[in-house]
């Protein structure tokens, strides 16, 4: 037979589990407020780039709005309402046990309060593989839907350049080129004229051996 524990030892028992089970519900709380505020924003990013249908790249942005709303379902179901045990049940408490040895009482309580941990801890783990899924899923739909518009202004960009964009050279980088004349009809028909005698510059041993051919032809004469 099992030896009957002190009542100090079953109160630090209670107390210890009780103090458990109101962490565990103050996790499930914050969970849910988590929730909601994932919902809100998947809520706002899907309102804002619906006004971006036009600025973005239609296959990636299909695929961003899919994975959004896929994400806010997710969200949705894992705050869905469940069973949890709230353990003791204050009438039946009253009822039942009101004549019983505070011993008693206490072993029962801790006995309830352990069989509704174990009752709730499931049903939280689910519901925070629901939130993790649906935040993984908030992240690939805000991914696809920035990567949209930004391919999408890219290729804008290009189209409206006629091709691929190339840096254009500044004056000072120009590339220097020979300038020719602009000659119109008239001086491309233009023929050097014949030279002038009477232009002409001899040197002095030219100008002496002319003159000598000079008073020649004159004797000549």
């Amino acid at each position: 037979m099992a030896q009957m524990p002190e009542l100090e030892t079953l109160r630090i028992i209670y107390e210890a589990v009780q103090r458990r089970l109101d962490e565990q519900f103050r996790s499930n709380e914050n969970l849910d407020q988590k929730i909601g505020i994932l919902i809100g924003f998947d809520g706002v990013i899907l309102s804002i780039v619906l006004t971006l249908a036009r600025e973005a790249e239609l296959w990636l942005y299909g695929i961003g709005i899919g994975v959004n709303l896929l994400a806010i379902v997710l969200a949705v179901f894992a705050v869905n309402p469940r069973d949890y045990r709230f353990d003791p049940q204050p009438r039946s408490l009253q009822e039942k046990y009101s004549t019983f040895a505070l011993r008693d009482v206490i072993a029962q309580l801790t006995s309830n309060l352990v069989q509704a941990y174990e009752f709730n801890r499931p049903r939280i783990l689910k519901k925070a593989r629901f939130f993790t899924l649906a935040i993984i899923f908030s992240c690939l739909s805000l991914a696809f839907l920035i990567s949209s518009v930004i391919i999408y202004s890219k290729s804008t960009t290009i189209l409206e350049h006629g091709g691929i964009v190339t840096p254009q050279a500044s004056k000072s980088e120009a590339p220097m080129t020979e300038e020719k004349p602009n000659l119109d009809n008239s001086d491309q028909n233009w023929v050097p004229p014949k030279a002038d005698p009477d232009l002409a510059d001899y040197s002095t041993r030219d100008i002496e051996r002319k003159d000598s051919e000079k008073a020649v032809q004159k004797q000549k004469e």
